[in-house]
């Protein structure tokens, strides 16, 4: 589906995204992504044990291009600010206690 967006500070797109029947569909279509395009190993996204070093890998492996006004990468301290704000981390913390 095409939707208007805004990838960069204060630019608007119309940018394409996939469209699922189920949200499993779509979970194992992101992963089936990720492994399947070798940017993400080189970056060190699926060696990285932490929220941080995984979202900053995501961001070196150009998962997402947001920038702001001076034109600096700025998706992995987004991303990190919503799981610090929703303390996300802590549901990372329960999976490890389950192994």
């Amino acid at each position: 589906v095409e939707v208007n967006t805004s990838e960069n500070y204060d630019d608007k797109i119309v940018a394409k995204f996939r469209k699922y029947d189920s949200i499993k569909d779509s979970i194992n279509d992101h992963g089936k992504f990720l492994t399947e395009n070798k940017r993400y190993e080189e970056s060190g996204l699926f060696k990285a044990t932490h929220y941080t070093t995984q979202a900053q890998a995501l961001e070196d492996a150009g998962y997402a291009t947001k920038k702001n006004e001076d034109g600096e990468l700025i998706y992995a301290d987004i991303l990190i600010d919503l799981i610090k704000k929703y303390n996300l981390q802590l549901l990372d913390r329960e999976v490890q206690e389950i192994k």
